[in-house]
């Protein structure tokens, strides 16, 4: 099942997540394909990495996906429950040339761990979406909209055609319960 919080962050938690990713000293690193099932040459991507394989890649690069997932945690309510972050990174996708989306190749974040969710958080409004292999379904890049679904499900980027790009934050993580020591 894919989660959709609507309105996911406070105000002031979304401006400073997006002043940052919008910063224009933000080192983004160009990939010429969006993952390896990319087919059209206009499937590529820009990234800016926060985490990889659970390590963070510069000083205190943990800070804002960590706010992102407790609030997520807090959302759910979910006491006792703590996150590890396996990869945290934003994505920058420019608009397809032309009146067609270019859809980005399926995909899994994390295929060999059933226990790591994605969250998707939408830094824009814009008609590209996230496409579910499985169910066909479309989840579409809404201002603070979050997606929050299993890391081995199958999907892809479909890219806009109504804004010059789109930028969103995918997470990957896994949910910890807290042992109690007593």
């Amino acid at each position: 099942m894919i989660q959709i919080i609507e309105d996911f962050l406070k105000e002031g938690d979304f401006k400073e997540l997006k002043d940052y990713i919008d910063a224009p000293d933000l080192y983004w690193t160009h990939s010429k394909k969006a993952n390896a099932f990319s087919t059209d040459e206009h499937a590529f991507q820009f990234f800016h990495t926060f985490i990889n394989n659970g390590e963070p890649k510069y000083d205190n690069a943990e800070r804002l996906p960590m706010m992102v997932i407790k609030n997520y945690l807090g959302h759910n309510k979910l006491i006792g429950i703590s996150a590890r972050l396996e990869n945290a990174k934003a994505n920058l996708f420019v608009r397809s040339d032309g009146e067609r989306p270019i859809e980005m190749g399926y995909h899994q974040d994390i295929d060999n761990n059933e226990d790591i969710k994605t969250l998707l958080l939408y830094l824009q409004d814009s008609n590209g979406h996230t496409k579910f292999k499985e169910t066909n379904e479309k989840v579409y890049s809404k201002r603070n909209r979050a997606a929050i679904f299993p890391a081995h499900w199958v999907h892809q980027t479909v890219s806009a055609t109504d804004i010059l790009f789109r930028t969103n934050l995918n997470i990957n993580f896994e949910e910890i319960k807290w042992k109690n020591l007593n």
